[in-house]
């Protein structure tokens, strides 16, 4: 849709000849810069007393007597490490170019226990398939593996970084503390977290696929259709065990959640190249189709009898909170667009697109945004023949306009959030007002003006552009702050307007 930009990414293809092996293998080493500077534990003892006399607990106290004191930074990072191998193949034929790889990441954090793997596999295959038809496939497959949870060393709560060293790290038996300061039990151990027990894996789907018709009858005009699929699932299980302060508190602590994102875009595009001279004409047509849909399943559970079954045992936990997420949007676009060349001198395009967006309002949901350019190759003009000085000026002026959804899929409804109370011995579902209804949401448009000029001097040993522009958008999709009497404090719609130019 081009309103923030374009990004194109190319990947490795197949070739044709014999099939060519290759290998790609990096390993780097990882660790914190710039750590700050501590007071040791003596110090902390004296400004502590200082600052406040008789603050030092027992516990505290007794630490300091022993000289026994933690290095929870020490406990907490660790040198961490990167490696990545790549293993691939390329070859084909006239007919068939193919290119297959594989790759494995492995990850090892600054944290203690902070670990991530990742393999992917690609196929990115081309296949003439005839003449005037060919098909290609750039297709990924992945697995993630976060299994694990890091120690903490930055949180303002429990983190290593900040935290008392007049506490222990071990008990008598070795374990690591569940309150490493006993006389406040608001604070839980740094390395607590590294034994929760915590799977967390993630597979994804990315394919891209098009199939090109070369329509033989009529010189110069060809289909193209483009479809995109991305589906990846995300399971993520969390059980803290009495080990630990969250699991000694609630009995056992289970997180369970389960996520799918799927994205479907499907592209028709027609477009017909031709010469008749010195008229030169390339026309495209568009109809896309993009389609986003995420939904999830979570389950919070406290309250059970052991921690033998970690996260295989909610259904006999005390307190069970399951909720569930859901969303989808979908994008309609039409586009028609047209370059005219007489003579490769004078240049002139014409561009009209309709976008369509369901997260708006039941007569808003389309927009038409047209756009123009004209271009004047100045150096192809015979009175420029003898300027050797210069080897390359075009003159550019365009107008035209973009639109932005900038919003989510749901913003033009009156939402309702949760809120469940207490009737007597039971719990009764309740809801209450988050936003309000605006069937009037449409698109954020913004119209620009722009005139370049291009140069090239000496051949192009020097080149430069200069553009000057004016760009108004207006139907700005922002929140409103209204009385807090309507049960909300704010509702999104479009106004005010904004205005950038320059050179």
């Amino acid at each position: 849709r081009g309103s923030n930009g374009v990004i194109l990414i190319t990947t490795k293809k197949g070739s044709t000849g014999k099939p060519v092996i290759s290998y790609d293998g990096s390993y780097s080493m990882e660790k914190i810069a710039h750590m700050p500077t501590y007071l040791t534990p003596e110090q902390f003892y004296q400004f502590k007393e200082t600052r406040v006399p008789g603050s030092i607990t027992l516990p505290e106290q007794q630490v300091y007597d022993s000289k026994n004191f933690p290095d929870w930074v020490g406990l907490t990072t660790q040198q961490g490490m990167r490696q990545q191998h790549t293993l691939g193949v390329r070859g084909g034929s006239e007919k068939i170019k193919y290119y297959l790889s594989g790759t494995y990441l492995d990850v090892k954090g600054v944290a203690v226990n902070d670990e991530f793997k990742r393999l992917t596999t690609r196929l990115n295959l081309e296949i003439n398939i005839t003449g005037w038809l060919s098909f290609g496939t750039n297709t990924q497959l992945s697995y993630t593996n976060r299994n694990g949870l890091p120690a903490d060393f930055s949180s303002p709560q429990n983190g290593a970084y900040a935290f008392n060293p007049l506490t222990t790290a071990y008990d008598s038996t070795g374990k690591f503390t569940i309150y490493p300061w006993p006389a406040n039990v608001g604070f839980a151990n740094p390395m607590s977290s590294t034994l929760a027990k915590n799977n967390d894996e993630n597979y994804a789907v990315f394919s891209n696929n098009y199939f090109l018709v070369q329509f033989p009858f009529l010189k110069g005009l060809s289909y193209r259709l483009n479809t995109g699929i991305e589906y990846s699932s995300r399971d993520q299980s969390t059980y803290y065990g009495r080990d630990t302060k969250v699991g000694l508190e609630a009995n056992g602590n289970l997180d369970l959640y389960n996520g799918l994102n799927k994205n479907y875009t499907i592209e028709n595009i027609l477009s017909f190249n031709r010469s008749f001279g010195k008229h030169k004409i390339d026309f495209t047509g568009l109809y896309s189709y993009e389609y986003n849909n995420s939904k999830s399943n979570s389950l919070h559970a406290e309250g059970f009898p052991n921690d033998v079954l970690t996260y295989y045992q909610a259904n006999v936990a005390l307190l069970i909170q399951p909720s569930a997420t859901y969303s989808k949007e979908v994008l309609l676009s039409q586009m028609a667009r047209i370059n005219y060349s007489y003579n490769d001198k004078y240049l002139l395009t014409l561009t009209g697109r309709r976008d369509g967006f369901s997260g708006f309002g039941a007569d808003k949901k389309f927009s038409f945004f047209p756009s123009a350019a004209l271009g004047w190759n100045i150096t192809s003009e015979k009175f420029m023949h003898d300027v050797k000085v210069i080897s390359n000026l075009k003159l550019r002026l365009s107008y035209g306009s973009n639109g932005n959804q900038a919003v989510g899929a749901y913003e033009t409804l009156a939402k309702l959030s949760e809120r469940s109370y207490v009737n007597g011995s039971t719990t009764a579902p309740g809801y209450v007002p988050t936003s309000l209804a605006n069937p009037n949401l449409g698109w954020e448009t913004t119209n620009t003006a722009n005139i370049g000029l291009d140069f090239g001097l000496w051949k192009g040993r020097l080149q430069g552009t200069i553009d000057a522009y004016q760009s108004k958008t207006h139907d700005l999709l922002l929140d409103r702050h209204i009385s807090s009497v309507h049960g909300v404090s704010s509702i999104t719609e479009n106004i005010g307007k904004t205005s950038n130019k320059g050179i």
